[in-house]
């Protein structure tokens, strides 16, 4: 750890590690919405689940997703 910060964990960690202590804290400010490390938590869940599914998407593999830039809440979460 240097000056707080924990090099040695990757991002999807330390999102865990936030949702598990701040799971009602707000994660995502967006124009209409906000949403908690709980929710956008299962939201991603639901989006990877979905991606398993529908493209065969593998645990630990790399999926890029192309959306337009927007105001409002990401389209791919709002299929959940």
């Amino acid at each position: 750890m240097v000056n707080g910060a924990e090099y040695d964990k990757t991002i999807d960690v330390l999102f865990k590690q936030a949702v598990e202590q701040y799971p009602d804290h707000i994660a995502v400010i967006g124009t209409g919405y906000e949403l908690t490390y709980r929710e956008l938590d299962e939201q991603t869940d639901r989006l990877a689940a979905f991606l398993r599914v529908e493209y065969g998407a593998k645990p630990e593999g790399v999926v890029g997703i192309f959306m337009e830039r927007c105001e409002v809440r990401p389209g791919p979460l709002d299929l959940f």
